[in-house]
């Protein structure tokens, strides 16, 4: 019986994306290079809406939207801080959201607490005038 290798090296859609960005085969053994193509693919991935072809296109035009003429191991770099920014980007500003929706209620909680307190006094006690 054979188990299947989770190796890089053996999947094909790694060796897609390094000859993509003409990655020798030497290079392809590199693991924190395989690394950076691995996040750039999810990255493009998740912006093509899970289709392999168009995960390349994204990348392509993320190379082409910052106007990078390098190639190889180079580009790769520039395109991997990119991505690893707009990902740390994104998550900060979902779990912004997250927090401005909680301080919205607490707010929200605080405000109409004293109000309801407020209007209950009014209600039990009518004001007395001195006459």
């Amino acid at each position: 019986m054979q188990t299947r290798s989770t190796n890089y090296l053996d999947d094909a859609n790694y060796h897609r994306v390094a000859k993509f960005f003409n990655i020798s085969g030497e290079d392809r053994r590199n693991s924190d290079l395989a690394g950076k193509i691995s996040f750039l693919y999810d990255w493009g991935l998740s912006k093509s809406g899970g289709d392999a072809t168009n995960a390349l296109l994204a990348i392509k035009s993320l190379s082409n939207s910052l106007g990078l003429q390098m190639q190889g191991k180079e580009l790769i770099g520039k395109l991997f801080a990119w991505s690893r920014l707009d990902t740390d980007r994104r998550r900060i500003e979902e779990q912004m959201g997250v927090i401005s929706i909680d301080q919205k209620e607490e707010v929200k909680e605080v405000v109409e607490e004293p109000r309801e307190e407020l209007a209950e006094a009014v209600v039990e006690e009518p004001i007395k005038h001195d006459e």
